[in-house]
């Protein structure tokens, strides 16, 4: 039986640069649509570089991906990793988590941080290494209170 659940990792480069106020706005509207849409997940900024997980239903997930591939705001988008027969959600907390990375980091977060940029900025970013970190952001769920 197939799985009613779809999870997507893209990666992809701002055209312009992003100011904190921009992406608080961009994270509004995904939390608004996601939530109508039935999606949830996360995204990663630094600097100019975005590491989103989108996952919900197949049809949700293909539409609102089409969608984010047509955003003129961004360039270079890449998934490098998908499950199309998700169990169960694993960023069910958030119509759309998102976080600056590099702010406001606690210690013991700083390790995690500095994986997330390192996968960004490889030129082709490891698909699954990308998915566990996000995974992990998900697990320090106080690093979501900044936006």
């Amino acid at each position: 039986m197939p799985s009613d659940l779809k999870q997507l990792v893209y990666i992809s480069t701002a055209v312009s640069p992003f100011s904190r106020d921009d992406i608080r706005t961009l994270l509004m509207g995904a939390r608004r649509r996601n939530a109508e849409l039935g999606l949830s997940g996360l995204l990663l900024v630094d600097n100019s570089l975005f590491l989103q997980v989108l996952e919900g239903s197949p049809p949700a997930v293909d539409n609102i991906f089409a969608t984010l591939s047509r955003d003129v705001r961004h360039r270079d988008i890449d998934v490098i990793y998908r499950n199309d027969a998700l169990p169960e959600r694993q960023f069910a907390r958030w119509a759309m988590g998102g976080k600056i990375l590099g702010e406001g980091l606690p210690h013991d977060f700083r390790s995690l941080d500095s994986r997330v940029k390192d996968v960004l900025r490889r030129s082709r970013a490891e698909g699954t290494a990308a998915h566990q970190l996000l995974l992990d952001f998900r697990a320090i769920e106080s690093a979501f209170v900044d936006i």
